[in-house]
């Protein structure tokens, strides 16, 4: 064996060879989980006493919060291609277990680990990598295995996990939400695609298409005037939150200067221009670079003048919106949350300008202007692609109300 800081990578006796995908090893010619398999629990020939089960590589009475006793082993439904959704359904070949659900994809934030779609952030037999696992009682935290977790984890069974965005440790520990649901901020949410009403001016799915035109402009550090020159963009289409369909995933240009965008832009022109309003959206984040611009209202990106309306993130996560000569407001503490899905709002009108973060007001302006008409030509998206992120985007939403139900 060779040993690292709370970590086991098994070679040699005992060892995943080439018939035993990771993290199973060969124990006596068959594979075998050591964090689940009651015969060889933590390591080969350790077998645990009858009534009990091994859990996380430790005989025990019962399976930590989030897993699920199947035969004897600690399972996780969410990710495990042979017991996907409860003990008895398997996925087919090539199918990943993903959120509890046979898919031929991980949802984004998972790694495929031999069909197991797991976070290596957080998955102590997958930890920072899918052959990595952490010792008896250790946790795996941030992609490495602690003795604890980071601030603002908790330990559940050996699991760091943020209580206020685990599907499975849903406000606490053993607290799962229902399949259709997600947790947001500490409670169980019902996720379903926005339908249009008589207040929606736009509502884009990303089903695996945008009403946007997707463009690029490569950064050529030219004083503000003409248009900056386009580039090729970067984008795809993936797995979005759960309960809703696919979401589109804007990155910077592949060798375009630093700066260099890929953005959305929707015709129609001053969608923001209303005079009572909101737009909303599903956001997911992997960094805040030196601060991130999401929204625009302008004519286009060189532009010197024009622009009526922005919202974005900070370098420390705070959520921003203004509009020109009528509101500017933040969040103040409140951040919207890396690598999860939050969903974050701006209202204007007239009970003045609103801001939001998975439902909960976070912000306010008692100013009732609105965007702007007759400067801007567009509603363009960047998405934080100019600070070098890439971002994933869902049911993106403006409505000509100012709306309280997310």
């Amino acid at each position: 064996m060779v040993f690292g800081a709370g970590t086991i990578n098994i070679i040699g006796c005992g060892s995943s060879g080439p018939d035993c995908p990771a993290p199973q090893v060969m124990c006596s010619g068959v594979c075998a989980d050591l964090s689940r398999d009651s015969e060889n629990c933590g390591k080969c020939g350790t077998a645990c006493a009858a009534g009990q089960v091994c859990n996380n590589s430790v005989c025990a009475l019962d399976c930590s919060p989030g897993l699920s006793n199947c035969g004897g082993e600690c399972v996780n439904q969410e990710s495990d291609p042979a017991h996907c959704g409860d003990c008895v359904t398997a996925c087919d070949p090539g199918e990943v277990c993903s959120a509890g659900a046979c898919a031929t994809t991980c949802k984004t934030g998972l790694t495929d680990c031999s069909s197991n779609c797991v976070d290596t952030d957080t998955d102590r037999a997958h930890c920072g990598d899918c052959v990595t696992s952490c010792d008896p009682g250790y946790v795996c935290s941030g992609g490495g295995c602690q003795l604890s977790c980071q601030a603002d984890l908790t330990d559940c069974g050996g699991v760091c996990t943020n209580l206020d965005s685990d599907d499975l440790n849903c406000g606490g520990c053993g607290a799962p939400c229902p399949i259709w649901e997600r947790c947001i901020s500490g409670n169980c949410v019902v996720t379903v695609p926005y339908v249009p009403d008589a207040n929606t001016v736009l509502l884009d799915h990303f089903d695996n298409s945008t009403s946007a035109a997707i463009q690029a402009y490569s950064e050529n550090g030219a004083a503000c005037g003409p248009a900056k020159p386009g580039a090729a963009p970067t984008f795809s289409f993936g797995p979005g939150p759960l309960g809703l369909d696919q979401a589109l995933s804007l990155g910077p240009p592949a060798g375009q200067p630093a700066g260099s965008s890929t953005y959305l832009r929707y015709p129609g022109g001053q969608l923001l221009s209303q005079g009572n309003g909101t737009i909303e959206f599903w956001v997911f984040l992997t960094s805040y670079g030196t601060g991130l611009s999401l929204v625009d209202q302008g004519q286009y990106y060189g532009a010197c003048m024009g622009w009526t309306f922005g919202m974005g993130v900070s370098s420390t996560g705070q959520l921003s919106a203004s509009a020109w000569a009528a509101f500017n407001l933040n969040s103040g503490a409140s951040t919207v949350p890396l690598n999860t899905w939050a969903h974050v709002a701006a209202t204007w009108g007239g009970t003045g300008a609103k801001l939001y973060i998975n439902g909960a007001l976070v912000g306010s302006d008692a100013n009732t202007g609105l965007p702007a008409a007759g400067f801007g030509k567009f509603v363009m998206m960047r998405l934080g692609t100019h600070a070098g992120v890439t971002t994933w985007i869902d049911e993106l939403r403006i409505s000509n109300i100012q709306r309280t139900a997310y």
